[in-house]
């Protein structure tokens, strides 16, 4: 991981440097320094910075909204300088569509409404400015250390000193990203870990916090009052420079308002369109309908002959693309992919390699992703997993994924920007699912969720650093279901025909039980899960195999992940080191391994009272994949076949759930890797480990006893664990979210977890 930190960097150097070929450009004496460069985008940054805040203001106050909207409402034209009628009149004149429109008539209906609107874009357009500025600012730094020029470090030290109050609040974030991105260089380069460098890193931590302490509400409210105390004139001149920049589509709210649907659009639609003329609207639609009627973005018409970037960004006051649907294909597959945490390197570079196969005639890829700002971590150890890569945006965005070999930029179709989402909301994924099979149809559907996966409890997926949210394991089931729903009534289709679990510990019997009813197929690891980079394997094999079947597609990802982590653990030196397994589960042959776990479950509460010792026993020795309260299940079934030799109907209840859980049938192993196909009547289609002896069986559950948290605690001193916060947590589970889950509903698994429980208190 830390080399390709590495190579991302060097990526990113390379690019800035390019960006800033004047500095290094010893022959033409004109070119500005790197000193005066870095001194002109820091004003840069600080202006726009401000202008930022005060259109955030302005969003967050509907009052001074109302107030503009009356003002500009009755405001004659000829008060107006002639930037501002350019931009503000002739612009809501062509949001309108309609030619001879009456202005004034039309702002005063519309105005509250576009106020809101163009504010949101202009603050989009400040946002993405940050965000370039940024990442230019903390790479010219970078590339000044290594350089060793210490003229611009000591320029950028002494503007920062200058810096204080709210001018200082300008550059907090910054401080901090420029901070962890020498102490980067400085982790990574020994050579630079001089006394120098030490104190420009005590420099910009002393900045960061200073800047901090700046109380932003107060910073705010004076704002709010310099606001109000403004002409609207004066308001528009501020914001009119972004509007002439980039002229966009507005937000969801106010984004059809007088807009023609480009997919929809008549010829004589588009000539109502100011600066259309006939041949124009003439190639539009050709274009359209050499594209099988569907423009996924308006900025595909920038494509056309004859049509450049500065026209479509007039067509895009007049036009949109948000309600295209793509002719059905035989597969969609919908990426759920949460980066708004520590895998935000992971999460990007696994896009990328998507787009090395990229959407395709037979299957569409449509991802959507949330990153993590480099202010949201703690530590620098932490923000190193923050990357550039791709720009440092830090918010929602969805993508039509394209084939593209470049594996450090994102150049799939940007289908929407969605600023900052709570991705650990369920009903967040469920529209993402939704909006994606009714723009994206298809005959079949796979559904893919990436981040981390959690032990304890009931587990969960999708952490959101920034909400400190997550999808439980029931929220797991809850909105499988309504998609499942969704799907029926799209096309009649009752399951989704897979489901991929890209993180750790989510092959649990509590989630493969919650999400039974609505899958033909899932993909899942029992411990660790490292499978980024093999999107790409699978991708192929969906191509050239659509046929294939929902559960049948689970053993080819499988494959995939196999093929992949064979030569990635051997790279990494850790083929004896990490414990990995992951499984393809046959769900249309679940319900006779539930049969079977439910009289399981049932013996095994009849044995406990029976021989309690031997039950005791099984658990103590039964493989631990987590440190805490993930166990494999098969391990203890065997486990208790082998302590309940006395004990005909408990071994024969053993042997019935082992049978329909399956066994190997075909040995495809690799040096680095078990990998097992098992039978077709099994309830496991196929299963990889590597070569170490705590890899479990496919397929873990949660185990929770005092006896057992209690050798944890002893092995672990630095949790902090006792008996007293041991027995509460473990009271906890008792009358917590587990008894809720379908597998307590329907086993007495709980049941005798929690006498295991009350037997050892």
């Amino acid at each position: 991981m830390r080399k390709l930190k590495k190579m991302v960097l060097i990526f990113t150097l390379f690019s800035t440097l390019a960006l800033f070929a004047g500095i290094s450009l010893a022959a033409d004496a004109s070119a500005p320094s790197a000193d005066q460069v870095l001194k002109a985008l820091l004003n840069e940054y600080k202006v726009t910075f401000f202008k930022h805040r005060m259109t955030s203001l302005v969003l967050k106050d509907k009052q001074i909204q109302v107030e503009m909207a009356q003002k500009l409402a009755a405001t004659p034209e000829g008060d107006f300088g002639p930037k501002e009628v350019a931009v503000v009149r002739d612009y809501l004149r062509s949001i309108s569509t309609f030619k001879n429109v009456d202005t004034n008539q039309y702002l005063g209906e519309k105005m509250p409404l576009l106020v809101k609107g163009l504010f949101s874009r202009i603050n989009e357009i400040y946002t993405q400015k940050l965000e370039d500025l940024s990442e230019k600012i903390s790479t010219l730094t970078v590339i000044s250390a290594l350089k060793n020029d210490s003229k611009t470090l000591d320029a950028l030290t002494n503007y920062f000193k200058r810096q204080t109050g709210v001018s200082g609040a300008a550059f907090a974030s910054l401080a901090a990203q420029i901070n962890n991105a020498i102490k980067f260089q400085m982790n990574s380069k020994q050579t630079m870990a001089t006394n120098y460098f030490k104190d420009i890193v005590k420099n910009f931590d002393a900045f960061g916090t200073a800047f901090k302490k700046v109380d932003l509400t107060t910073l705010d409210s004076r704002n709010i009052e310099k606001i109000k105390k403004y002409s609207h004139k004066k308001i528009w001149k501020i914001v009119s420079a972004a509007i002439l920049e980039e002229i966009a589509d507005l937000p969801s709210e106010v984004e059809r308002i007088g807009k023609i649907d480009v997919n929809k659009a008549s010829e004589s639609d588009l000539l109502n369109i100011p600066g259309v003329s006939k041949e124009m609207a003439s190639k539009i639609i050709n274009f359209r309908n050499e594209r099988g009627g569907v423009i996924t973005s308006v900025h595909e018409l920038d494509s056309i002959k004859g049509i450049g970037a500065k026209t479509v960004r007039k067509l895009k006051t007049a036009l949109y693309a948000k309600d295209f649907v793509m002719p059905e294909k035989e597969w969609t597959v919908m990426c759920f992919i949460n980066g708004d945490n520590n895998l935000e390197m992971a999460s990007l570079l696994g896009i990328n390699v998507m787009e090395r196969v990229g959407s395709t005639e037979n299957m569409n890829v449509v991802v959507q992703i949330d990153r993590i700002g480099v202010e949201q971590f703690g530590s620098p150890e932490e923000a190193q997993s923050n990357t550039m890569l791709d720009g440092n945006w830090s918010t929602c965005r969805r993508y039509f994924v394209q084939k593209d070999s470049r594996l450090f930029e994102l150049n799939s179709i940007l289908l929407e920007k969605m600023g900052e989402v709570d991705m650990g909301a369920y009903k967040n994924f469920v529209e993402f699912c939704k909006s994606t099979i009714t723009r994206f149809p298809a005959k079949h559907y796979v559904v893919l969720i990436s981040n981390h996966g959690s032990e304890f409890g009931i587990g969960g997926i999708s952490f959101d650093d920034q909400s400190k949210n997550h999808m439980s394991t029931i929220h797991i089931g809850q909105a499988l279901s309504e998609v499942r729903d969704f799907i029926k009534n799209q096309n009649g289709n009752d399951l989704i025909d897979l489901m991929v679990f890209d993180c750790c510990l989510l092959a649990k019997m509590e989630v493969v039980k919650e999400i039974a009813d609505y899958v033909h197929g899932v993909y899942a690891c029992e411990n660790v899960q490292i499978n980024w980079y093999a999107y790409d394997n699978f991708l192929r094999t969906l191509t050239s195999k659509p046929d294939l079947k929902g559960n049948e597609l689970a053993f080819e990802y499988l494959k995939s992940y196999v093929d992949y982590m064979r030569g990635w653990v051997k790279r990494q030196g850790l083929v004896d080191k990490m414990v990995l397994t992951s499984t393809a589960f046959d769900m249309t042959k679940f319900k006779a391994f539930e049969e079977a776990f439910v009289k399981f479950s049932s013996k095994i509460n009849e044995y406990s009272d029976v021989n309690p010792e031997a039950v005791e026993k099984a658990l103590k020795s039964v493989k631990n994949l987590s440190d805490v309260s993930v166990f494999d299940l098969i391990d203890f079934v065997k486990k208790v076949k082998a302590e309940a030799k006395d004990n005909k109907e408990m071994v024969k209840s053993c042997d019935e759930l082992l049978k329909a859980y399956g066994e190997p049938v075909k040995k495809l192993d690799h040096k680095e890797f078990h990998f097992s196909a098992f039978s077709d009547s099994s309830f496991v289609m196929g299963e990889a480990h590597n070569f170490i002896e705590e890899t479990g069986n496919g397929l873990s559950i949660g185990i929770f006893t005092k006896p057992t948290w209690l050798t944890i605690a002893a092995a672990k001193p630095d949790w902090g664990l006792n008996e007293t916060n041991v027995m509460g947590f473990l009271n906890k589970f008792k009358s917590g979210d587990y008894p809720n889950l379908k597998l307590s509903q329907e086993s007495e698994w709980d049941e005798f977890m929690i006498k295991m429980i009350d037997k050892n208190n």
